[in-house]
This record gives structure tokens, C-alpha cells and sequence, in this order.
């Protein structure tokens, strides 16, 4: 089923924001899409992969110009205003979570940011199942292939160093 979601989204969706895909740096990796972005002018802003979930509920793992993993959630059931915090867990179902804040970007979207990369990436690579707990939202997500993915993400981050 999250197969035909996803499908049916696959180019109605992109990163909640102004920007841009780059031309050429599009990709797939299992259900996961992504590429490289830029702003309006142009410029390099992030990486990023995206999965659609049944229900409509969407991930996007992002690694930005500046060096960190972004993980937004966009949850159809959940509303924020824009820059409103939460103390939050990112949880796998194996292995600790990570604590910190996540930040509402408004309407349905949140983000949790996590650096360096390289523990990131050992984390979010520790498990198949994926919640973000604190901000109203108690679901784990499937996000079987998260770490081939970021790595993935990663080596399209590379491509965009200039």
C-alpha cells in the first residue's frame, strides 16, 4: 500500500519550501526520491529524499549546506506555528534515542536537526522504524533503506561542493 502511495505522489511531491530541484541530480533509491536543490537565485541550499507514507503523513531526510541532517515530517493530522519548539526524542526500535528540539516550519510540517553527519548517519542507519516523539504525533514510520538513502543524500551533497 505505501508502494502505491507513493507512486501516486511521486512527482506531485517536493521539499515544503521555495526551492528548486537541480536539474540532472534527481535519484531513486527503492521507494525513496531526491536530488540536489537551490534557492531562488540559484545557489546550492540542501540535498534531500522524500518517502510518502499511506495516509499521506511524508519524510524527507535533508543534508544541508551547512553540514547537518535535517529530518522534516510533514504529519496530515497535526498543525503548528511556524518556529514553534518542542523538547523531542527521534527514536529507532533498536539502540538509544536522540534528544533535542524540534522546530515547526508551520501548517503540518515539523524538523529535527542532527549533527555531524557521520553520527547522524550511524543512527538513522540503526533501525527500520522511525518516530519522532514531543510533538503530538505517536506513529512509527517504515523507512526500510534510511541509511543507503542518506548515503545517497550524502554523495549528492559532495557533487554540489564547488
Amino acid at each position: 500500500m505505501r508502494a502505491a502511495v507513493f507512486l501516486t505522489a511521486l512527482f506531485a511531491t517536493a521539499l515544503p519550501a521555495a526551492a528548486q530541484d537541480i536539474p540532472g541530480t534527481e535519484f531513486t533509491f527503492g521507494l525513496w526520491r531526491g536530488a540536489a536543490q537551490s534557492d531562488a537565485a540559484g545557489a546550492f541550499t540542501h540535498c534531500y529524499a522524500t518517502l510518502v507514507f499511506a495516509g499521506g503523513d511524508q519524510l524527507w531526510i535533508n543534508v544541508s549546506a551547512k553540514e547537518r541532517v535535517e529530518v522534516i515530517f510533514s504529519f496530515v493530522k497535526q498543525s503548528y506555528r511556524p518556529d514553534q519548539t518542542f523538547q523531542a526524542s527521534l527514536m529507532l526500535e533498536s539502540g538509544l534515542p536522540t534528544h533535542g528540539e524540534a522546530q515547526a516550519l508551520g501548517g503540518s510540517l515539523i524538523s529535527f536537526n542532527m549533527a555531524p553527519v557521520d553520527d547522524a548517519h550511524a543512527f538513522l542507519s540503526q533501525g527500520n522504524w522511525l518516530r519522532l516523539m514531543g510533538v503530538g504525533n505517536d506513529e512509527a514510520y517504515d523507512v526500510r533503506g534510511l541509511g543507503g538513502v542518506l548515503g545517497e543524500v550524502r554523495a549528492c551533497r559532495e557533487s554540489q561542493r564547488q
